[in-house]
């Protein structure tokens, strides 16, 4: 990438990916009823609420035709942000606003969505196989596989 871009072209980009994570932080924190999680470093955000059914928000953002991102524990929203995003950030935030009113308007219903994680398959020397995705598990101690061997399953 530094032969093709240079390491100013490099800089430059990497300068205008954080100035754009910036914004987005800014611009959740500015919505009523959402916090940060944690003030990113780099590129990954995650945001949550104690007001309303950040699971919710999501499923009303699924709606829009956003591609939400959830953990189950904390249940916060996360996005991984790249260049790719930084023409979307404001509708996206717009969105996000509107559904956050939305589920705050709505009388406190919620959702039976979970946050679904997917294992992919290892080959013998540990690193990902790039085959098909293999069954999704709820990332805990009784159903992921990652976890079977410390439990002398």
């Amino acid at each position: 990438m530094f032969k093709h871009l240079g390491r100013v072209g490099y800089t430059k980009i990497a300068a205008d990916l954080m100035a754009m994570v910036d914004a987005d932080v800014l611009g959740t924190e500015a919505i009523p009823g959402l916090e940060m999680h944690t003030r990113p470093d780099l590129t990954i955000i995650k945001f949550g609420s104690y007001e309303v059914d950040i699971f919710r928000v999501a499923e009303l953002m699924a709606e829009r035709d956003g591609v939400p991102g959830l953990t189950q524990r904390p249940r916060v929203m996360h996005a991984m942000m790249s260049m790719l995003h930084a023409p979307a950030c404001e509708s996206y935030l717009l969105d996000l606003s509107d559904a956050v009113a939305a589920v705050l308007s709505d009388g406190g219903k919620t959702t039976e969505i979970i946050a679904q994680y997917w294992e992919f398959p290892r080959c013998i020397t540990g690193r990902l196989w790039p085959g098909a995705l293999s069954q999704s598990y709820e990332h805990d101690n009784r159903t992921c596989p990652r976890n079977r061997s410390r439990r002398g399953n």
